[in-house]
C-alpha cells in the first residue's frame, strides 16, 4: 500500500484529534480507548501510533487545537482598532469565558487531580 502524501497524512491526524474531542466530551478521557477511535475510524492501531506516541499525546494534541482556537479568536477582538477598548476587554473576557465553558469537560480531564503529569505537559503549550 503505497504511503499518504504529507498532506493527506495531516488529514487524517486532524480527523483523529477533530474525534478524539468529541469521544472526550461525550465520554471523558479515561474512559475512551484508542481502540475504540481506530475502530470508529478505521484505521489500523499502529496507523493511530504514526501520530501519537500514547493517549495522553493524542490529548495534548486536542488541548493545541483548543489553545490555538481561543488565541485566533483572542487575536482578531485585538486586531479590532476601529472598536474601543472597553468592547476589545469585553470580547476578551467573553471569548474566554465561552471557550473555556463549551470545552470545559476537556479542561476538567486535563486539569483532574489524577493527570498531574497531562496537567504539567498542556501547561508549557
Amino acid at each position: 500500500m503505497p504511503r499518504l502524501s504529507k498532506a493527506a497524512a495531516q488529514e487524517r491526524k486532524t480527523r483523529i484529534v477533530a474525534l478524539a474531542e468529541k469521544r472526550f466530551v461525550q465520554k471523558g478521557y479515561e474512559q475512551t480507548t484508542v481502540d475504540e477511535l481506530v475502530t470508529e475510524m478505521g484505521l489500523a492501531k499502529g496507523t493511530y501510533y504514526y501520530h501519537f506516541d500514547s493517549k495522553e499525546d493524542l490529548m495534548i494534541a486536542v488541548s493545541e487545537k483548543l489553545i490555538l482556537e481561543t488565541s485566533t479568536k483572542l487575536i482578531a477582538v485585538y486586531n479590532r482598532k476601529d472598536e474601543d477598548i472597553v468592547w476589545r476587554i469585553r470580547n476578551v473576557l467573553k471569548t474566554y469565558h465561552d471557550d473555556f465553558y463549551r470545552n470545559k469537560d476537556i479542561w476538567k480531564q486535563v486539569y483532574h487531580w489524577r493527570n498531574a503529569a497531562l496537567n504539567s505537559r498542556v501547561a508549557h503549550i
